[in-house]
């Protein structure tokens, strides 16, 4: 009867190393992926950092262009007389304006 209970308390702390070693093995190797992937990620970061600068001083390229096409634009109606022009073109602008907003947001 002893033999058995000792076979069993041997068989009970084999099996609870095993686990242990198994869990504490899954622990590094996570870790390992974790730091891995997170050095594969940080070029596409950077890469993704650098083209948002790119696409924001485009945009304020854009913005500057189209203020300078306003004055432009807002200079040639009022010589001419035609006011009017001035407000659609204007409109119209500004509709383009906000569209492109709203797709960069």
């Amino acid at each position: 009867m002893k033999k058995k209970i000792s076979n069993i308390g041997f068989n009970f702390t084999f099996c609870f190393l095993l686990i242990l070693v198994f869990l504490l093995t899954t622990v590094v190797r996570s870790r390992q992926l974790y730091y891995s992937s997170l050095q594969l990620y940080q070029p596409s970061l950077q890469l993704y950092q650098s083209s948002h600068r790119h696409c924001q001083s485009s945009f304020q390229v854009y913005q500057s262009l189209n203020l300078k096409y306003l004055v432009f634009l807002n200079k040639s109606f009022f010589i001419s007389g035609n006011a009017s022009a001035f407000h659609s073109s204007l409109l119209i602008n500004l509709l383009i304006s906000s569209r492109v907003l709203s797709t960069l947001a």
